[in-house]
């Protein structure tokens, strides 16, 4: 599945990315889509599993903090 904002979204999305309050979130956001740009969702859920092996070691749909 694929999501893509409104026109509305992207204008608050752009407006909100140079925001102090909002910079870091974009900036991760922007290194996030960067580093995963051609991969497909099983290819991102496997690195995340294997990178990441103590965040995913939880139950399922427990809320990491």
């Amino acid at each position: 599945m694929a999501l893509s904002p409104t026109p509305a979204g992207k204008k608050f999305a752009e407006k909100a990315s140079v925001s102090i309050e909002w910079k870091f979130t974009f900036d991760r956001c922007l290194a996030i889509a960067e580093a995963s740009a051609g991969l497909n969702g099983n290819t991102l859920k496997n690195l995340i599993y294997s990178r990441l092996p103590a965040l995913m070691d939880r139950p399922h749909r427990e809320l990491i903090k």
